[in-house]
């Protein structure tokens, strides 16, 4: 019967430790997650967005080769017109007014899906569309 209780007692001390570590590591999980997401913009994978439409997607986009430089289209079309017109494969970064290769940006997705690249983090974490998006006069 001490046996028992002790293994009993061993058994619920393990058991303890693992809800309280999985409950520290998703914390973490969240913590990290909320860190690539501003109040505007959610941050997206390159991999995940056609940069011909500007658009965020679920699934990877199919992947295109230009000058040793992989780009992201959702079809042959979007792909068609990447490889074709230079300036498809180039945004301005909102906060900086730089302009920046899609390829090599840090993504930003809207609640819509829409799209806005950004040459750096710290620009994606200082969005904000009243300020950046504000027509110039």
């Amino acid at each position: 019967m001490r046996n028992f209780k002790a293994l009993s007692v061993t058994f619920l001390s393990l058991a303890l430790s693992v809800c309280v570590m999985t409950t520290s590591f998703a914390q973490e999980t969240i913590e990290a997650k909320t860190e690539q997401t501003t109040a505007h913009l959610k941050q997206v994978e390159v991999r995940f967005v056609c940069m011909q439409t500007n658009k965020a997607f679920d699934k990877e986009q199919i992947p295109i080769t230009i000058d040793g430089v992989v780009y992201f289209g959702c079809c042959d079309n979007c792909n068609k017109t990447l490889s074709s017109r230079e300036e498809s494969r180039y945004a301005t970064d909102p906060v900086s007014k730089k302009r920046i290769n899609k390829a090599k940006a840090v993504v930003g997705a809207a609640a819509d899906n829409s799209i806005y690249y950004f040459e750096s983090v710290e620009n994606l974490k200082a969005f904000n569309p009243e300020k950046h998006l504000v027509a110039e006069k």
